[in-house]
């Protein structure tokens, strides 16, 4: 929604991976250069790696867009489907072709035959592998056997394999792994943005949808950006897509550093922190959870503070029927502050409410969409 309040023709910073919004860092020139080349070689394994949400999927299918609708056939699929029991029948699927689904070997028939068709009729095939760091011994065997696929001498299907950093190294010599390590043609690790590269991307994808300057970006909030995304195409994604949601609800004409400090706790809110055994701390998903429900628990903690504060604005007159005292300032200071207290935390869950609303119900437009 914020796209229609601030004039934009799309939403710039869609969380999926779209080819539209492909942004060229220095890392990137260099990858599309050495994968090129592997592209070229037709055969055996091009293998692209880097940080969660550095822009791999999106590297890879910019990859394709040398070549034309007619000249290749893609599949994609996840590095847990290889590894299942059906991972064939999967792979089948995602070539568009119907399979025999509880029938293996009928199905590795049914894609081999594919395979052979498409290659006769002049068009390569491509199967996209991606979060590679979950592949299992059977995944590795399953991609060895059809990176062998052969018509005569020509290689029928040519992998792109996409995952974290090392997903290769540290293997036995004789693992299914270091074989196809073996079928390598190109690689690249992706790096992370540097500072004037995560500006250059924040305008980009800006300027792509029509922004004229308004919302204004605040420098601070843009410094505190480069702090927070550290270099990840996903994490800038989806701290400005929430910062500009904000800035709507607020109906701010510029997005400050602030704001986007008060996003920052706001999504720390939907996950949870944790230390692991080499000391470092990832931020893992905490599960989905009701933000309804601390909108209610909000609420009655500042109802408790309210009442608080009724309670020491009354006398008190003492059970012997004394004189009545009064409660003292510092008493009533320390109240009100509860009560201000309590009074932001309710509206940043009220916020948090609305915000989180607001993009189920544009994710459930989209899925419409689709």
């Amino acid at each position: 929604m914020y796209h229609q309040f601030y004039g934009f023709e799309g939403r710039p910073f869609e969380l999926t991976s779209d080819p539209q919004f492909y942004f060229e860092s220095a890392s990137h020139t260099k990858a599309l250069s050495y994968l090129g080349f592997g592209l070229d070689q037709r055969e055996g394994v091009i293998v692209i790696t880097g940080d969660d949400g550095c822009g791999k999927s999106t590297l890879a299918y910019r990859l394709l867009d040398r070549f034309a609708a007619n000249e290749l056939a893609v599949a994609e699929v996840g590095a847990l489907s290889l590894s299942a029991e059906n991972a064939v029948t999967l792979v089948t699927q995602a070539f568009g072709v119907e399979s025999l689904r509880d029938d293996t070997g009928g199905d590795w028939g049914l894609l081999e035959t594919f395979l052979q068709n498409e290659s006769r009729e002049g068009r390569r095939c491509l199967l996209i592998v991606d979060g590679c760091e979950d592949l299992t011994r059977a995944g590795f065997v399953r991609l060895c056997q059809l990176s062998e696929l052969r018509l005569g001498t020509q290689t029928l299907l040519q992998c792109v394999l996409l995952g974290r950093a090392g997903f290769l190294d540290g293997l036995p010599p004789e693992s299914e792994a270091q074989r196809l390590q073996q079928k390598v043609v190109a690689s690249y690790e992706l790096e992370a943005l540097d500072a004037d590269e995560t500006r250059s991307f924040v305008y980009e994808r800006l300027r792509r949808v029509g922004w004229d300057g308004h919302p204004a970006m605040e420098d601070e909030m843009l410094h505190s950006l480069v702090a927070h995304a550290r270099g990840s195409m996903r994490r800038i994604n989806q701290m400005m897509n929430r910062l500009l949601l904000v800035g709507a609800i607020e109906e701010s004409e510029a997005l400050t550093a602030e704001m986007l400090n008060a996003v920052i706790k706001e999504m720390k809110m939907d996950t949870q922190v944790h230390e692991d055994g080499t000391g470092a701390v990832p931020i893992l998903d905490a599960g989905p959870e009701d933000p309804r429900a601390k909108q209610r628990v909000a609420g009655a903690e500042l109802e408790t503070a309210l009442a608080a504060l009724q309670e020491v604005g009354k006398p008190v007159r003492p059970a012997n029927n004394g004189p009545i005292a009064h409660h003292t300032y510092d008493e009533l200071a320390a109240a009100i502050a509860n009560v201000e207290r309590r009074l932001e935390e309710q509206e940043q869950s009220l916020r948090h409410v609305l915000t989180m609303l607001i993009e189920w119900l544009e994710e459930e437009d989209t899925h419409e969409a689709a």
